[in-house]
């Protein structure tokens, strides 16, 4: 558990970090995840992404958290 843990929490900071980079660049960047977001609410929705999308259990689990991630906090 621990290890799943410090990799969404790793990929949360990666992904807003990206955004910040790139939010004036770009102006339809995939994802806008809201700066408040925890962690735990990072997991619900990579846990929601995984039942809804039991096909993609076996794909690489990075490129599931950002797909999960762009579902759930589209840039409009």
């Amino acid at each position: 558990m621990g290890i799943c843990t410090g990799q969404l929490n790793s990929a949360l900071f990666y992904m807003h970090v990206i955004m910040e980079d790139h939010v004036h660049d770009e102006p339809k960047f995939f994802l806008c995840i809201p700066s408040n977001v925890t962690i735990g609410q990072f997991a619900a929705v990579v846990n929601k992404f995984l039942r809804e999308h039991p096909e993609s259990r076996n794909e690489d689990f990075n490129g599931i958290m950002t797909v999960a991630a762009a579902e759930a906090w589209p840039c409009l």
